[in-house]
């Protein structure tokens, strides 16, 4: 057994990709002999993930912000060697308990996300303090992980972040775990033959996965080819893009399953994968979705988009908002079949791998 205590923060286990990839990691490291929780404020949807012996502290806490006292004193009283935290808010909350516990132990905050975007629908106020706040208190991290190379250039270049605090690591898949999943029961009262052919969009409903527009292009593809478009996810938008739906006279066209626990039997039988986004990291659907050899179409986002599709070979990439093209790329796909290219070199994202990148930055620490 290998003496150093690991702690992975999550503010909320639910169905998501911060969990993904933590639990992911804590599993991993736990084979490996680490000592490792996962703290979490509250479970949602607990019983659906297979912990394999991890070990979970719930501080039952509805926000984070109401969680302060409770995770200083569990950093204080179980002293983990090594403590990670993913999200901004959860990342500032980490990093300011660290500076007045003035604690041993190293902290190292996960960003998935590109900050300067990701902010950009927040309240003008509240887009200045959160700026204000990585730039102050970011630089206290030990190690802060990007997951692609541009979240790494944004936190360098808008919120002066030194160059060699960051390190860039990819997340963690578990190939064989997807493809298991893929071949379970459907969730809902769900026949596929019922909706072919159908394109499927696996996201939160929020202006970053920019569904309107995606709702939008179908309509077109309508006017030409019959097709439906299956939505996983919840989110603000909702009812905004149920109306829209509605509108269009897309109701019976575009059916919103809210969230799944299991989205990959529905990923399977479609037609294609659509990631519509207006900003990404290192989006897990696309992987798990080479996992699966189906079709992807995806905007490019970001760097982590192309790094995953390997610039267009790997997948169809198209720019932001181009609706011509996003038509084109969708009859294209309804009008023939398309072989794949399973080749995905999934090695990069393989779960033993990304650990032993990790490890590497805890010895560094050390």
């Amino acid at each position: 057994m290998i003496n150093d205590k690991i702690t992975f923060f999550l503010p909320v286990i639910k169905t998501g990709g911060a969990e993904k990839v933590y639990i992911n990691l804590g599993k991993s490291f736990l084979k490996l002999g680490y000592n490792v929780e996962i703290l979490t404020l509250r479970c949602q949807n607990i019983e659906n993930f297979n912990f394999e012996g991890l070990r979970i502290v719930n501080l039952n806490k509805s926000r984070i912000l109401f969680s302060i006292f409770a995770l200083y004193k569990y950093i204080k009283v179980q002293k983990p060697d090594y403590f990670f935290s993913t999200l901004i808010h959860s990342n500032l909350i980490s990093l300011f308990i660290k500076i007045f516990l003035r604690t041993n132990s190293k902290f190292i905050i996960r960003e998935a996300n590109i900050p300067s975007l990701s902010m950009s629908d927040l309240f003008f106020l509240k887009r200045k303090v959160f700026n204000f706040l990585i730039k102050l208190i970011y630089p206290y991290a030990d190690k802060i992980i990007s997951v692609t190379e541009g979240i790494k250039n944004d936190l360098i270049i808008n919120f002066k972040i030194k160059k060699n605090l960051i390190s860039t690591i990819y997340n963690p898949i578990d190939k064989e775990e997807i493809i298991l999943k893929s071949n379970y029961n459907f969730e809902s009262d769900f026949n596929p033959k019922d909706f072919f052919p159908y394109f499927i969009c696996v996201g939160s409903l929020t202006k970053q996965k920019n569904h309107e527009f995606l709702i939008k292009v179908i309509k077109e593809i309508n006017k030409k080819k019959k097709c439906y478009l299956i939505i996983i996810g919840s989110g603000y938008n909702l009812d905004y893009l149920e109306s829209i739906s509605q509108k269009l006279d897309l109701k019976d066209n575009i059916i919103f399953l809210g969230n799944i626990i299991n989205p990959f039997p529905y990923m399977k039988h479609s037609t294609g994968l659509i990631l519509p986004s207006l900003w990404e990291g290192l989006p897990n659907i696309l992987i798990e979705s080479l996992c699966l050899n189906i079709p992807i179409i995806a905007s490019n986002s970001s760097d982590g988009v192309e790094n995953i599709l390997k610039n267009g070979e790997l997948g169809d990439i198209f720019d932001i908002n181009d609706d011509k093209k996003l038509i084109n790329l969708l009859l294209n796909k309804l009008n023939k079949k398309k072989l794949i290219n399973t080749n995905n070199d999934l090695a990069r994202f393989d779960t033993l791998k990304i650990t032993k990148s990790y490890i590497n930055i805890i010895n560094d620490l050390k």
